[in-house]
């Protein structure tokens, strides 16, 4: 703050304003310190939240391998009638895949009314929908714009709509899904009763005169190999595979094969977000005699790459050959380091490749349910080990807001204090100046009156 008034040694000749500018300068070199230590504090903030940031990217990454499979699968077709998609359940074949129908929504039609304005009967309208009924209220005289907005509006999953032509005008009853219920009727799809009790306009007579068709596909030409669904989308005919047919035709290709490649980015990506994790702690955490990291005292970083660390040899339910990632090629070297055996990994691939996915996927004792807590546990808001020590950390940061903001005042106070001093040893030396003027004038004048 700024003093009302201020001193400009007009008196004493001396530049006062810079004196008291330096005092103040000098007084408020601790405040530089504290600023000093909160931005200490700060990195230490930024490099907590950038370690929670690459935890959470490590149980994603492991997530998608155990979701996904660490073994890849290619797909090799040029099939015109389906496109394939396999996951890394998907094991290596060839099959021959004929698509026999498409799936097809059932369809309905009115009657031949003159136009969209034309009166209907009243009565019930009662919609059977894979097995589900849906009562549509026809009111006596309702036009037949109204009755489609009263079978659109009734839930029924279906659309309606007024089709006109230069015959007349006709209501169309669209099924909104394709297909119906496996193993059920193709009539089920779609099935239509009409109750009529009123005597203005006339009955909408709706029937179905499209069948509902489900798509199915036959493998390896084997009648008992058929595989229904009532979407065009098809899965579990083949494990792993994800078929989505395009047209009906004649059999196709279809050769499953292991992508050594892709299999060995999946786990490179998975091993490159724990080597992210465990450099960084490295570097934050160092100490030695020439650096230190801004975290060398946070015991919690060293935890937390060990718990990692003993994810590696941690053994996992389910196979007997192969039972840890140890086994698949990863290993720490002496220094700590985590290395990949990708000659060991691709090895163990071809030997069982669901035991080498079932160490990402185990429910309980897989790689990604381990890693999950660990994350969880530095890093879960309020509670989490980082975000407590980052809790803590900002209070520092307010702290130190504090005590320079007190530090300022002080300072302030004492420039004050020095403008009140000069001023008054400005006052004083302007009055003993006056003073010496006034004797020195008067001696002037006796020593010219005595001549």
């Amino acid at each position: 703050m700024t003093p009302k008034y201020q001193v400009g040694g007009l008196a004493s000749g001396m530049d006062t304003m810079s004196i008291i500018d330096q005092f103040v300068a000098l007084q408020k070199q601790p405040i530089q310190k504290v600023q000093q230590r909160q931005a200490f504090v700060r990195s230490q903030i930024s490099a907590i939240g950038d370690i929670a940031s690459r935890l959470n990217s490590l149980a994603t990454a492991a997530k998608t391998v155990a979701d996904n499979g660490v073994r890849a699968t290619s797909i090799t077709s040029n099939a015109s009638t389906f496109n394939a998609t396999a996951d890394g359940t998907a094991l290596p074949s060839t099959y021959s895949v004929e698509v026999v129908s498409l799936a097809r929504a059932a369809k309905s039609k009115s009657l031949r009314f003159d136009s969209a304005s034309s009166t209907v009967a009243g009565g019930n309208l009662k919609l059977g929908i894979n097995g589900t009924d849906y009562d549509i209220a026809l009111t006596d005289g309702m036009t037949l714009t109204q009755a489609v907005k009263a079978i659109n509006a009734s839930g029924a999953p279906v659309n309606a709509s007024i089709i006109n032509t230069s015959d007349g005008s006709y209501v169309s009853i669209l099924n909104r899904n394709t297909g119906h219920t496996v193993g059920q009727p193709a009539s089920t799809a779609m099935e239509i009763t009409e109750t009529t009790t009123g005597v203005t306009g006339s009955p909408l007579g709706l029937s179905v005169y499209e069948a509902a068709e489900n798509a199915q596909i036959v493998l390896d030409d084997q009648p008992e190999l058929t595989m229904e669904s009532s979407t065009n989308t098809i899965t579990g005919a083949v494990p792993g595979v994800t078929f989505t047919l395009k047209a009906v035709g004649s059999p196709e290709n279809l050769t499953i094969a292991v992508d050594q490649a892709g299999s060995a980015a999946r786990l490179k990506a998975f091993v490159d977000a724990i080597k992210n994790v465990n450099d960084r702690i490295d570097a934050l955490t160092s100490n030695t005699t020439t650096s230190e990291g801004v975290l060398a005292a946070d015991s919690s970083l060293r935890s937390i790459k060990e718990q990692i660390k003993r994810v590696i040899t941690k053994t996992v339910e389910g196979s007997d050959t192969i039972k840890n990632l140890g086994d698949i090629g990863l290993s720490h070297t002496m220094y700590g380091s985590l290395t990949v055996d990708y000659a060991k990994f691709q090895k163990a691939l071809a030997s069982d490749p669901l035991a080498v996915n079932n160490l990402f996927s185990q429910a309980t004792s897989g790689v990604s349910a381990a890693i999950k807590p660990i994350v969880e546990n530095a890093t879960k808001a309020s509670t989490g080990t980082l975000r407590t020590r980052q809790d803590s950390l900002n209070k520092t940061i307010r702290r130190y807001d504090e005590q320079i903001d007190r530090m300022n005042k002080s300072a302030e106070t004492y420039r004050n204090q020095l403008t009140q001093q000069f001023s008054a040893m400005e006052s004083t030396m302007s009055s003993m100046k006056a003073m010496s003027n006034y004797l020195t004038q008067q001696q002037a004048a006796l020593t010219a009156g005595k001549k």
